[in-house]
């Protein structure tokens, strides 16, 4: 079973999804004000998760299932 994670990205707001609810949101940054790249990655540590420990399984997998992006 594969989550759901989205980004709404708009003229004044960044808002981040899992599953349908709203995570994290953050007022567009001046310099996100122009076409860019998608870039998606298998992150390890970070302030979310934290940094590796013994708990963490390596070499990790990062399966996607399918990306869209709207434009409205």
């Amino acid at each position: 079973m594969f989550n759901v994670s989205g980004l709404k990205w708009t003229k004044t707001s960044l808002e981040w999804y899992f599953n349908g609810k709203k995570v994290a949101s953050v007022s567009t940054p001046s310099d996100m004000h122009q076409p860019m790249y998608i870039l998606i990655n298998l992150a390890i540590g970070g302030n979310w998760a934290g940094p590796p420990d013994n708990h963490t399984r390596f070499p990790a997998r990062f399966e996607i299932d399918y990306l869209r992006v709207y434009s409205v």
